[in-house]
């Protein structure tokens, strides 16, 4: 039997895994056993069929940034299609986003981002999370910019908005936020951009480079990133954990809020009660009360914005609530985030005045917060170890 016979004999469910690998264009060992659903064993057996089959290909990873763990680093393989493979799930009814040329030409840099990329994908899709990868993302956009940068396209449970999606790989990202700065305008339906960084260290260094007010490029100024919408920079591992609780999942995020014994008077997208009741038009989430702040402030309730999203167009915008506009007002702000250098000290350059609460909880309760609102959800298992 040839290798073109052989992968007839795979199954429906083997091709659905196919397709999604083909959706995310590259996937690491890991990320297969995610696709996939089976166990430890069972996974490099698949592999190994699909490879026999021709169906996919692997390669090693090249470059230790993708692996390395504090000062542990290791290699490993990623998989992707084969153009026997795309042509399989075409020829089944599947619509194929890639070409086995576009395939072959990723730069190793691109390909550690988007690999890293996946690892976000993967991990918030249980929460109703959905992403297009960065080919699909540019087709939805219609742009044919070659060197296009942005990695991917994530759509919230409450698909009110969509976050172009840029992964940052190294400590110093300087010319990586440049380029996006450059192509931000390329995209003009975007208004809303999410940026994680590979590591929490780097995350101080890339909301210094995305707040510079003029950098000079090739002869002409490029002006701090400025976007309609949300502009949000979290290290990946903390977007993993905060994401399904975020805004963009108002219920859950309420509940999350409700747990750390806030009382939800207003939420401040509802722009008519807003008017109604003359608040101020500043970014904040919500109107709240809470025992435990309320002794120390001339009103029973207070203004909450959450910063655990690093949202820079919100942090810019509160900024901005002078103490001349607290006195008329006569609301504090509340502003919640943790102690991780990615968070208060970079609030704190921002955030000043007697007005301002910080309310200060653990990225550990944050975790464990999430895991007990979606006690239900079963996130696939992906260690090979």
């Amino acid at each position: 039997m040839t290798r073109r016979n052989e992968i007839e004999q795979l199954t429906e469910r083997d091709r659905k895994i196919l397709y999604e690998m083909n959706n995310l264009r590259f996937v690491t060992m890991e990320q297969f056993r995610m696709i996939s659903g089976y166990g430890k064993s069972y996974t490099f057996e698949k592999s190994r069929e699909y490879q026999r089959v021709n169906a996919i290909t692997s390669k090693e990873i090249i470059g230790s940034d993708f692996y390395q763990v504090g000062r542990r680093k290791r290699q490993g393989k990623y998989l992707s299609l084969t153009h026997q493979g795309m042509k399989y799930l075409f020829n089944h009814g599947y619509e194929v986003t890639s070409t086995a040329q576009e395939n072959k030409n990723v730069r190793a840099e691109r390909l550690l981002a988007i690999l890293k990329t996946n690892d976000l994908a993967l991990g918030i899709k249980p929460f109703g999370w959905h992403f297009l990868d960065g080919r699909d993302a540019k087709r939805r956009y219609k742009t044919d910019i070659k060197n296009a940068l942005l990695h991917g396209l994530f759509i919230p449970p409450s698909e009110k908005r969509e976050f172009g999606f840029y992964m940052l790989m190294s400590e110093d990202n300087e010319r990586t936020v440049d380029l996006i700065k450059q192509q931000t305008a390329n995209f003009p339906q975007i208004s809303n951009i999410m940026i994680a960084t590979r590591t929490p260290t780097a995350v101080q260094t890339a909301v210094k480079q995305l707040d510079v007010e003029t950098l000079r490029y090739h002869g002409r100024n490029i002006p701090k990133l400025q976007i309609g919408g949300k502009l949000i920079v979290l290290p990946i591992m903390f977007a993993l954990i905060y994401l399904p609780i975020s805004k963009d999942n108002v219920e859950k995020h309420k509940q999350f809020l409700e747990s750390l014994n806030y009382q939800i008077l207003v939420d401040m997208d509802n722009h008519e009660l807003v008017e109604k009741n003359n608040f101020t038009k500043r970014r904040f989430d919500y109107v709240v009360r809470n025992d435990y702040f309320k002794a120390n402030n001339e009103h029973n309730d207070f203004y909450l914005v959450d910063m655990l999203d690093n949202d820079l167009t919100k942090l810019r915008n509160i900024a901005n609530y002078s103490d001349e506009e607290y006195q008329r007002d006569g609301r504090k702000v509340i502003v919640l985030t943790t102690n991780q250098p990615f968070h208060k000290p970079i609030h704190e350059l921002y955030i000043m005045g007697h007005h301002f609460i910080f309310h200060t909880i653990k990225a550990k309760d944050v975790n464990y917060m999430k895991n007990k609102l979606y006690s239900d959800v079963v996130v696939p298992e992906r260690t090979l170890k």
